[in-house]
């Protein structure tokens, strides 16, 4: 698709890298997506050019805060990545960010950091596809816009994330941590960060929240907000998918676009902590899935 757009762009493949015959920036096969500039003919960051001066490249190693960070050789600075996106989405211009999941460690903060990040801004960029272990961010730069980021509808009203599944990524926030299957239930457990975010966009209208939750370990207490309003409170339990509901207003969803969904929690426990298993990881509650039932007329 980017090769059949008339527009001149730049991709940026994540995680960053360079090469020339005297030095490298990241990894050999994160330099190697220059092949699909083949196909798409854009200008793009990654490649090798083997006779160039190191510092074409080197400039981005850790000196610069963006790209850097996508490359993982440098911590997130939130606002200065953010600034010198939106300037440089303009300037380059930057069509599309390009995320190989498969050169990123699966079972980690690393992904849940550049997605949560990534959805959380979409002045910058959109979530515009999934293809295999690509995720595609398309920018506001881009002439042809960005698409809704509303739920599949599983029947006429009724819209619903299945977290877990594959393409979850297009609206999970902060805070998840990896797809896992538990027996039959493919879900995210919640806690690196003391709330986890959702993302989505609806038509505008009144809806019934509904989710399917389980606490680890003991009772835990799940408060839900919506674009910052406190939407329900409750005891979730730990040996259990259980279901809570409540009705959003149409008020608080406005135009129904980026609506965030903010889960809070009282506490975390880490397995590893408590003799449960070597689980290193903060879980508060998991969540199977996420329900959006329209209860007006539209």
């Amino acid at each position: 698709q980017m090769g059949q757009e008339d527009y001149d762009y730049v991709v940026v493949e994540i995680p960053t890298a360079g090469s020339s015959g005297e030095g490298i920036v990241g990894r050999s096969e994160w330099v190697a997506t220059q092949w699909y500039g083949m196909t798409h003919g854009k200008r793009m960051v990654n490649g090798h050019i083997s006779r160039v001066d190191p510092w074409h490249f080197l400039w981005m190693e850790t000196s610069d805060p963006m790209m850097a960070w996508l490359g993982q050789r440098r911590f997130l600075e939130p606002e200065t990545v953010a600034s010198d996106m939106r300037e440089r989405i303009v300037e380059w211009p930057i069509g599309y960010f390009v995320i190989h999941t498969q050169w990123l460690p699966q079972n980690g903060p690393t992904l849940q950091e550049i997605v949560g990040w990534f959805n959380g801004q979409r002045d910058l960029v959109c979530p515009f596809a999934i293809e295999r272990e690509l995720i595609v961010y398309r920018t506001t730069w881009h002439p042809d816009g960005c698409s809704p980021r509303t739920p599949p509808e599983i029947a006429p009203g009724i819209y619903e994330i299945d977290i877990g599944a594959a393409g979850d990524e297009r609206f999970i926030g902060w805070g998840w941590h990896w797809q896992e299957d538990i027996g039959a239930t493919r879900w995210r457990w919640t806690g690196e960060y003391p709330n986890t975010q959702l993302y989505v966009d609806l038509p505008p209208g009144d809806y019934r929240l509904t989710l399917a939750a389980q606490a680890f370990w003991e009772q835990r207490r799940l408060a839900v907000r919506v674009n910052g309003e406190p939407l329900l409170s409750a005891e979730i339990e730990p040996d259990r998918l259980q279901e809570v509901e409540a009705v959003i207003a149409r008020e608080w969803l406005g135009t129904g676009e980026q609506i965030e969904i903010v889960l809070e929690y009282d506490t975390t426990i880490v397995p590893a902590d408590i003799g449960q298993s070597g689980d290193p990881r903060r879980l508060a509650v998991a969540v199977d899935w996420v329900r959006f039932e329209r209860v007006d007329e539209p």
